[in-house]
């Protein structure tokens, strides 16, 4: 059999029902892995979205007062151009940092399989400890790939 899995006919071998029931578990892993990854880039993205409007609030802020000492005689004009290029690099990455938000929400939809209608993420993740024990023999993609292994070897 070629290392692919394929017979040379072209059609891929076919498996046990125990085969079958033994690579259902790491599909199911992998699955909740990356729903949880896209559960906590949204997260992630919402952070980002409130760093960049405390971001461009502030330069705002500092434009106006720019915009005062230019008035007052205080401050030259191509000082308050550089506040008003970063206020727009500030905007841009907010515009950005939206986008990625809805990016990261639709592909959390995508691996929920939920299409249409309402759909909010909570703000908070449930808080999960690590495993007390270190033993791993039963672990679904460990025990799937010992039996490839046997069956290479066979």
């Amino acid at each position: 059999m070629p290392a692919d899995g394929m017979l040379l006919a072209g059609k891929p071998p076919r498996r046990t029902p125990r085969q079958r029931s033994r690579k259902a578990p790491p599909v199911r892993n992998a699955l909740g892995f990356e729903v949880s990854r896209a559960f906590h880039t949204v997260l992630k993205t919402r952070q980002f979205i409130r760093a960049t409007e405390a971001a461009v609030n502030s330069f705002e802020s500092n434009l106006g007062v720019a915009t005062k000492r230019l008035d007052g005689g205080s401050l030259l004009k191509s000082e308050v151009l550089d506040v008003e290029v970063q206020l727009a690099q500030a905007r841009e990455d907010l515009v950005r940092a939206r986008n990625a938000n809805t990016l990261a929400e639709r592909a959390l939809r995508n691996l929920l399989g939920i299409e249409d209608g309402e759909f909010t993420v909570a703000d908070t993740g449930t808080v999960v400890s690590a495993p007390d024990s270190g033993d791993f023999t039963h672990r679904p993609e460990l025990a799937a790939a010992r039996e490839r292994e046997n069956a290479a070897q066979a």
